[in-house]
């Protein structure tokens, strides 16, 4: 039986043990899951937008249809190779999880950590995001044009930190597109599934929106304005 978590006052991802169909998508693939839908669209090699959100949403462009792309389903996943690396949804919950070639985890959403909660009386939603960052062996986050290690702390985007987007020591990015005011937090106590997950949030928003960028570093990313 699906638990359904979505209650007029969150939208939760997640089932215990039942699972949607993934549909593929001509730039990658999309699934439903508790009246929220995630959407995986590979915009290069080495970039993949992740998109959450409930009912329609037209912010984001989709890119150009790419029909080179391998796909597999395989043990409750769907895998999409993107050429450099490879994103999966996770058949009963909705995950995304990015992985080399060689089967060695990258990042991953965790686990039932997608939630949209609504703001009274507007269409917009509060969001939250948990990432297995730390988990991945990262050991250092920070954010184009900024020298702190933002491990252990909080940061606001478009406030104490000049950009939405963190970079890890680990060769990774995620840029956070999902609006302002947001806020990625690492700090010690906070309630957490997993040592080393790391929580991004944003509100008045319409929808959990982030790309994830491999290989990346500051000289790559400096030429997008963020």
């Amino acid at each position: 039986m699906k638990l359904i978590s979505t209650v007029f006052a969150l939208a939760c991802i997640g089932s215990l043990t039942a699972s949607a169909e993934v549909i593929p998508t001509p730039s990658g693939a999309k699934i439903t899951l508790d009246s929220v839908t995630t959407e995986v669209m590979v915009i290069s090699p080495d970039r993949v937008h992740v998109i959450k959100y409930i009912g329609e949403y037209d912010g984001s462009r989709s890119p150009a249809a790419n029909p080179e792309l391998k796909r597999v389903a395989a043990d409750g996943k769907y895998k999409i190779d993107t050429g450099e690396y490879y994103v999966a949804i996770n058949e009963k919950d909705g995950n995304v999880s990015f992985w080399n070639h060689d089967g060695t985890l990258i990042m991953a959403e965790q686990h039932r950590t997608s939630s949209l909660t609504p703001e009274a009386g507007t269409d917009r939603y509060t969001v939250r995001q948990d990432f297995q960052i730390g988990r991945s062996g990262a050991q250092t986050v920070t954010t184009p044009g900024a020298d702190k290690n933002l491990i252990g702390t909080l940061a606001e985007f478009g406030s104490t930190l000049p950009s939405p987007c963190i970079i890890t020591d680990k060769g990774y990015a995620v840029y956070w597109q999902s609006g302002l005011p947001g806020r990625m937090d690492d700090t010690p106590g906070r309630k957490v599934k997993k040592p080393g997950d790391v929580t991004f949030t944003s509100d008045t928003t319409r929808a959990i929106d982030y790309t994830f960028i491999y290989p990346a570093s500051e000289s790559t990313l400096r030429p997008f304005d963020w």
